[in-house]
């Protein structure tokens, strides 16, 4: 079961993602990025959202928990007051068709130097 804290962070409970963003726009300078990850099925809403708030999409990218199976989550960066296009960067599956971390999935825990976690959070 999830806590409460967890609950908050990922069910809009104290704060909108028209908050969010809002937000973020005031405390960024010109040319800030604005990184949030979020449900595939809000996507769309996820880029209005930071185009009214004054944010260029830039990069969007679906994360995979397996070959096949549908996105579990949406990245997007932001760019305050931006020009750019949006890039979809090619999707990040997490486990490989045997359950093992994918050759992405182990170079960005090599990158972010963390040790790559089991499905109930402890290290490797």
């Amino acid at each position: 079961p999830a806590t409460y804290e967890q609950a908050v962070a990922r069910h809009e409970i104290k704060v909108t993602l028209e908050e969010l963003c809002r937000t973020a726009a005031h405390v960024l300078k010109e040319g800030g990025s604005f990184y949030l990850c979020h449900l595939p099925a809000r996507s769309a809403e996820v880029e209005e959202v930071l185009k009214e708030t004054g944010f260029a999409l830039k990069t969007v990218r679906y994360v995979s928990s397996r070959p096949g199976r549908d996105p579990f989550l949406f990245l997007a960066s932001g760019v305050k007051n931006g020009k750019c296009e949006p890039i979809t960067i090619p999707p990040l599956t997490v486990f490989d068709s045997v359950g093992d971390y994918t050759v992405a999935m182990k170079t960005i825990y090599e990158k972010l130097k963390l040790a790559p976690q089991d499905g109930n959070g402890k290290e490797n």
